[in-house]
């Protein structure tokens, strides 16, 4: 099984898909065919995709922020 990091063309989103000739896009719902999508990695592993997905999506802020000291 080939895993692809995809960007989708219409909206932004950064996913994984298993797709050999198009794909669905989770945020805008779209489907996209793999010859327009930006494919950023392609791998045998799924674990390597989702670490190289991992890396390159924002580092999430807490949902709270700790008061300063003065």
């Amino acid at each position: 099984m080939r895993y692809k990091v995809v960007k989708c063309p219409n909206c932004g989103k950064l996913q994984i898909t298993t797709a050999n000739k198009a794909y669905r896009c989770f945020r805008c719902g779209s489907t996209t065919s793999l010859e327009e999508a930006r494919i950023l990695l392609v791998t045998e592993d799924g674990e390597k995709a989702r670490e190289f997905l991992k890396s390159l999506l924002p580092k999430e802020e807490p949902w709270f922020r700790q008061a300063s000291r003065r």
